[in-house]
């Protein structure tokens, strides 16, 4: 049992984990925290004590305006940038968000106000706008220019791209120029047009019929060229070049799945309707073990650093 601690740093991020060692830095986990409509950075060093090192509350950023606070209740996504120095948010109330790690706070943000929003992941184009999976009552892949005024929605330019029923997954692949949207059924590689902000089908996957299940929630390149995917019931694999399809692991209801070579398997699966207070991680070994928990913590996905 850990205690669930808030350390707002706002510094440079290398400069605040000297007391934790080279090791504890290689293993520092950012989390979306429902609880507290909040990131967490928290240590998963192996035999290192589990403890929060950082904090985003959405609720006390002072760039939010307060009519837009409530947009990032719920949080479902934390997405580290390649450098550690930002992390893409968004929330199931229709908040979207890039934090700026050193200072803990916005560098712009965004809401998606249909009723019933339920932005689920997002990646920034190489153009700067920002891609959203937006499931509920929307389901559609969103497009956001930020551009003109990062820190003011009514501003914003906001197109829907393409209907995506159950949208939960987007990734920009940079190798293939493509834009990858996860549905409840479909994983489609797309072309994205800068000019007018639209998209147009590439390839399309109905990995419901292949794999003999549907519901598909977390996208995750693996670094080479190919996405994992979670869906009811297992931690899948696609390689796209070869067309190759690979059960990873026998898991239902994964929320959120990050590998890396030397950590490990980073794993959310829930114990609470969709939130879990601990994270589970597979060593390379095969060795499993648990990070937390974290009493009154809503985690419902979590990424490696």
């Amino acid at each position: 049992m850990v205690n669930y601690r808030n350390f707002l740093i706002a510094a440079v991020l290398s400069a605040a984990f000297p007391a934790f060692g080279a090791a504890g830095a290689d293993y520092r986990i950012v989390a979306a925290d429902q609880s507290t409509s909040s990131l967490v950075m928290l240590s998963g060093a192996p035999g290192a004590q589990a403890e929060i090192l950082w904090r985003w509350d959405s609720r006390k950023d002072s760039k939010i305006l307060p009519t837009y606070r409530n947009s990032f209740r719920n949080i479902d996504e934390c997405k580290p940038s390649a450098d550690g120095s930002e992390i893409l948010a968004n929330a199931s109330c229709g908040g979207v968000a890039a934090v700026d790690v050193a200072t803990a706070s916005v560098k712009w943000y965004a809401y998606l106000p249909k009723w019933n929003a339920g932005p689920h992941s997002l990646c920034v184009l190489p153009d700067g706008k920002v891609a959203v999976a937006n499931s509920t009552g929307v389901d559609a892949l969103q497009i956001i220019d930020v551009s003109a005024a990062p820190l003011d929605p009514v501003r914003q330019k906001v197109v829907k791209a393409m209907s995506l029923p159950g949208a939960h997954g987007v990734v920009w692949d940079a190798r293939r120029g493509s834009l990858f949207a996860l549905g409840y059924t479909n994983l489609y590689e797309l072309a994205y047009s800068s000019a007018d902000m639209s998209v147009s089908v590439k390839r399309s996957w109905d990995y419901s019929a292949k794999l003999c299940d549907q519901y598909g929630h977390d996208l995750v390149a693996d670094g080479s060229g190919g996405y994992f995917l979670t869906n009811h019931t297992a931690v899948w694999h696609l390689d796209p070049d070869a067309d190759r399809w690979t059960k990873v692991r026998d898991m239902a209801n994964v929320k959120s799945f990050s590998r890396d070579a030397k950590r490990g398997d980073l794993i959310t699966i829930a114990k609470e309707k969709w939130w879990t207070d601990e994270l589970k991680i597979i060593e390379p070994d095969g060795t499993t073990r648990v990070v937390g928990p974290f009493p009154g913590a809503r985690f419902y996905k979590a990424r490696w650093m």
